[in-house]
């Protein structure tokens, strides 16, 4: 909980993670209600992921998050964590 407390770093080392959806414009296009759901789901992965990894959201917008993480242990594991998550979304909604 100490990094929780200290807030969003604002100086020193840290370590930086930015994500995407590749082709997320297009899909939309093609499948506006289908993309609408799979982006709430995808927005609620990164933001449950980045709380328990003690991550700081620095810019959203759309599809795409910039995140801030005091060290780089907790940003690998904030990746590894949306990762085997979305991958599970996936595969459960097959």
């Amino acid at each position: 909980m100490r990094k929780r407390v200290k807030g969003k770093p604002t100086e020193g080392p840290v370590s930086i993670v930015t994500t995407d959806i590749e082709g997320y414009s297009d899909l939309m296009s093609r499948c506006p209600e289908i993309m609408g759901k799979a982006l709430t789901m995808h927005n609620n992965i990164i933001r449950k992921a980045r709380w328990n990894s003690f991550g700081f959201t620095m810019e959203q917008e759309g599809d795409s998050f910039t995140l801030v993480f005091y060290d780089a242990f907790d940003a690998v594991v904030f990746c590894l964590a949306v990762g085997l998550t979305l991958s599970e979304a996936w595969y459960c909604s097959l």
